[in-house]
């Protein structure tokens, strides 16, 4: 299961949202969090490294950064991304 989890400065949040998710998700499912990240500039970015770093979300495709600032661009453009990672 992939979900994909659009942020923008979400300093406050965002680690507690991501270990919930995996936390809900991992008994059930392989799950495979996707964290877009919007040019935060409150330490989100920061945050989600450090997770990525400790393993706790997949190094591969945990912290795609979307320069635009949209999250609706950011979920498409990355989901291009995804899919050539994935091949």
């Amino acid at each position: 299961l992939s979900v994909v989890m659009p942020v923008y400065n979400e300093a406050p949040t965002v680690g507690g949202m991501i270990q919930e998710i995996l936390a809900e998700l991992n008994p059930l499912y392989e799950v495979q969090l996707i964290v877009v990240e919007s040019g935060s500039t409150d330490g989100t970015h920061e945050i989600v490294s450090k997770l990525e770093k400790e393993g706790i979300i997949d190094k591969k495709f945990a912290n795609l950064v979307n320069k635009k600032t949209c999250s609706s661009i950011g979920r498409k453009m990355n989901l291009k991304k995804l899919h050539s990672k994935l091949r």
